[in-house]
């Protein structure tokens, strides 16, 4: 639950004003859709959740209250992908639902090759930071991280602590207060 104190930095978001691991029932707005497993804990840091790449998911309501625009921000997790990982399947995304628009979202989602893209959009476009080469279906878990720079107007893509090749951006992400989407995109 929450306390006062250092901010807990989670495995998902920086969750302010927390300093200890939020249980599932302590984050307002959470839905399951189609009942994404809760793998190896109570959906805890000490826990994974479990998506079959098809249509699991769980939505966090209104992401401008977790990935603020007007500010720099990292988006991060742990994944560890296997051999029927759908093409296409979503990571992380509060890009809007309308197929083929972005706005002002994020996407973190396996490209038909099974590799990593990660796309912001800035309202009049969007552009995918290119990620590392890394071999994400070895069995192992892979930490990803997006960072957005504002001030420098770039989205840089790391797995592994390795950098991709940062998006320099032609205007500022502002956000959105669409839903944060784990699982399917």
């Amino acid at each position: 639950g929450a306390g006062a104190g250092a901010d807990y930095d989670g495995t998902l978001i920086k969750l302010a004003g927390i300093t200890a691991p939020p249980t599932i029932d302590d984050l307002p707005g959470l839905t399951f859709v189609n009942a994404a497993p809760v793998v190896d804990g109570v959906g805890q840091s000490s826990g994974a959740l479990g998506f079959d790449g098809v249509d699991d998911q769980v939505v966090i309501t209104n992401s401008a209250n977790v990935i603020p625009g007007g500010a720099s921000f990292t988006v991060e997790t742990w994944i560890k992908p296997d051999a029927a990982l759908t093409p296409w399947a979503g990571i992380i995304s509060n890009k809007p639902t309308t197929a083929g628009e972005y706005g002002d979202g994020i996407n973190i989602l396996f490209r038909a090759d099974l590799t990593l893209r990660t796309d912001i959009g800035w309202g009049s476009g969007y552009g995918t930071a290119e990620a590392p080469a890394v071999d994400l279906l070895d069995g192992q878990w892979h930490h990803v991280a997006v960072v957005y720079d504002h001030a420098a107007l770039t989205f840089t893509t790391y797995v592994d602590g390795q950098a991709g090749t940062p998006l320099d951006m032609p205007a500022a992400y502002v956000g959105n207060t669409n839903d944060l989407r784990f699982g399917n995109d």
